[in-house]
C-alpha cells in the first residue's frame, strides 16, 4: 500500500480542524440569528406606550353594529331586536351624527361589560361623553356618560 502525504498547506483540513470550525462556524451564526431575532421582536422588548385619546362629546345613537351594517336596521323600530343582540353578546357601538362614522364601544375596565348601562338607550337619540382611542387607522369609544340628546329631546 502506498502512502500519500499531504501537502504542508492542506494539513489544515484534517477531521478534527474541519469539525472544530464546523461547529464554531453554526455556533456563531446560530448566536447571531438569535440575538437578531430577539432585538426585532417587539414582545421581547415590552414598553408601556401611552394610549392616544381625545376626550369628545358626540351626538348620535346606540346601535347595534351587526343589524347596522347587515341590512341598515336602527332607531326606535329596532330597539328590540338590538337588546336582544346585546344580550346575547353583541357588543353595541356608536354612530356619530355628525360624522357618519361607527365607533366600537370599550369597556371602562378589564374584564368589564362594554354593553353595561346603554341597554335604555337603544335607538333614540343621545350624547356621550368619552374618549376616542386611535391606532392603526381603526378608532374605539370610551363612553363615560350618556344621556338623552338635550336638543333632539325637546
Amino acid at each position: 500500500m502506498e502512502t500519500v502525504s499531504l501537502p504542508a498547506a492542506a494539513s489544515h483540513f484534517t477531521k478534527g480542524n474541519v469539525m472544530r470550525r464546523t461547529t464554531t462556524t453554526f455556533s456563531t451564526l446560530a448566536l447571531l440569528l438569535v440575538a437578531s431575532a430577539a432585538m426585532a421582536s417587539p414582545a421581547a422588548t415590552p414598553s408601556k406606550v401611552t394610549p392616544r385619546f381625545e376626550n369628545v362629546t358626540m351626538s348620535g345613537e346606540i346601535i347595534d353594529p351587526q343589524c347596522y351594517f347587515t341590512h341598515d336596521s336602527r332607531g326606535m323600530a329596532h330597539a328590540s331586536c338590538a337588546a336582544m343582540c346585546a344580550k346575547g353578546g353583541q357588543g353595541l357601538a356608536f354612530l356619530d351624527e355628525a360624522s357618519a362614522v361607527v365607533y366600537p364601544v370599550i369597556a371602562k375596565g378589564h374584564g368589564a361589560n362594554q354593553n353595561d348601562g346603554l341597554l335604555s338607550y337603544l335607538g333614540k337619540p343621545v350624547q356621550v361623553k368619552g374618549r376616542v382611542f386611535r391606532k392603526a387607522g381603526s378608532a374605539v369609544l370610551l363612553i363615560q356618560s350618556v344621556a338623552p340628546d338635550p336638543v333632539k329631546t325637546k
